[in-house]
């Protein structure tokens, strides 16, 4: 992982962290607005806000608590394999990448900055990203997990 992906790594994980007990709102919100923006996707998700809460928030805490980034691709990857049956497209990703930023800086708040947002939104183009397209195109990953 070069440089500025391990310093934006880093600050995600601090980002990540330090919502703490606001996690679950955060999830909460960003449903909310992806499912206002983009009706449709509401179909490839968990019925219960629930469990739709619980998935992502294992998810991300399983990720951000992993220093080595080949391993975190790999997962990423899982989830892409996970993820194929939905025919998703590198713009369903970005979409994705746009309201999770937004959300998470109107949940973070006045100490949301344009640096964390740069961060967060590379370390979505760069690992996370291309990770789940190589998943969704069909590689092969056992669960890395």
């Amino acid at each position: 992982m070069d440089v500025q992906n391990k310093a934006g790594v880093d600050l995600a994980r601090r980002t990540w962290n330090a919502l703490a007990d606001r996690q679950e709102a955060f999830i909460d919100r960003f449903y909310q607005g992806l499912f206002e923006r983009y009706p449709d996707y509401r179909a490839l998700f968990p019925p219960s806000a629930a469990q739709r809460s619980r998935n992502m928030i294992e998810t991300l805490s399983l990720l951000m608590g992993i220093d080595q980034a080949a391993v975190v691709q790999a997962n990423l990857r899982y989830i892409g394999i996970q993820h194929q049956g939905f025919r998703l497209q590198r713009n369903d990703l970005e979409r994705f990448r746009d309201v999770f930023i937004e959300e998470l800086g109107s949940v973070v708040g006045v100490s949301w900055s344009a640096t964390e947002e740069q961060h967060w939104r590379r370390l979505f183009d760069t690992i996370v990203i291309p990770a789940m397209m190589q998943g969704l195109a069909g590689a092969h990953e056992t669960n890395p997990i």
